[in-house]
C-alpha cells in the first residue's frame, strides 16, 4: 500500500511553524529580548512533533491506533491525531471492494448436460 501521502497536511503545517519560529526568534535577537525565545522554542518543538502526530485517511481507508499496545480507535476517513511516542497506526484497512474475475469453466451436469460456470468473487 502506497503510504506516502498520509501526512502530507501535517508536513506543510511544520513548516510554517518552523518558519515562524525563527522569525520570532529572529525579531527577539534584534529586540534583546530573553523571554522572545521561549516562543520559538515552543514553536520549534511544536514543529518537530506535529509530522508525527497528524495523519490522514482517505475515504476509503481506516486506521487501527495503538495506545502502548492496546487497542485505542479505528480512525479515519479523516484528519486525525496522534499522541507523539504514546500512540501508533500498526495497520491501514483498504475498504474499497476489490472484484476477482474467473475464467468461464464448463462442467457436466448430474444428467450429462454441459453447463457453463461464470464467477465473481468480491
Amino acid at each position: 500500500m502506497n503510504t506516502s501521502g498520509k501526512n502530507a497536511p501535517a508536513t506543510v503545517i511544520a513548516i510554517v511553524l518552523f518558519a515562524a519560529a525563527v522569525l520570532i526568534a529572529h525579531l527577539a535577537h534584534q529586540a534583546s529580548l530573553f523571554l522572545g525565545y521561549v516562543l520559538p522554542g515552543v514553536l520549534l518543538l511544536v514543529a518537530v512533533l506535529t509530522p508525527s502526530s497528524l495523519l490522514m485517511a482517505q475515504q476509503w481507508e481506516k486506521a487501527v491506533v495503538l495506545r502502548l499496545g492496546k487497542l485505542h480507535a479505528i480512525r479515519g476517513p479523516g484528519l486525525f491525531v496522534l499522541v507523539p511516542f504514546i500512540d501508533a497506526v500498526t495497520s491501514w484497512i483498504d475498504q474499497r471492494i476489490q472484484t476477482t474475475q474467473f475464467n468461464a469453466e464448463q462442467a457436466l451436469t448430474k444428467d450429462t448436460v454441459p453447463a457453463n460456470i461464470d464467477a465473481i468473487l468480491f
